[in-house]
């Protein structure tokens, strides 16, 4: 039988035992929960990540939507630039949303639905 154990991780250690619920959280088990610290750095520092992360939620949204959708190259660059507030997640939901709202297959800057107009060329950089 295979165990799992329960993994937390806590953006900022210091905010979570002085922050707004000082005193709530108790320090002795946040010492047994954290043992391992992994740092992310945000979406736009993992420029090698980037394909990857689209070609996987592509595939993803392509499947549950039976499409087949893909960027085109003059599309995928500029994204990659932007900024991405929301990280990984954003990006999923703009994937998700350029495969339910696309017209064609191939996904360029003209046939870019209204609702991901975050990733014009005119962002990141």
């Amino acid at each position: 039988m295979r165990s799992s154990l329960p993994c937390r991780f806590w953006k900022n250690q210091v905010s979570v035992l002085r922050g707004p619920f000082c005193g709530v959280f108790r320090e002795d088990l946040y010492s047994r929960l954290n043992v391992l610290l992994i740092t992310l750095p945000p979406l736009r520092e993992r420029v090698v990540d980037f394909p990857l992360l689209i070609e996987h939620f592509l595939r993803q949204y392509n499947k549950k939507n039976r499409r087949e959708v893909r960027l085109s190259g003059e599309l995928v660059k500029p994204m990659s630039g932007y900024h991405w507030p929301g990280n990984v997640r954003e990006l999923e939901n703009c994937i998700e949303r350029l495969v339910i709202m696309a017209e064609m297959d191939m996904v360029s800057f003209g046939a870019v639905p209204p609702m991901c107009v975050d990733i014009s060329p005119t962002c990141g950089t």
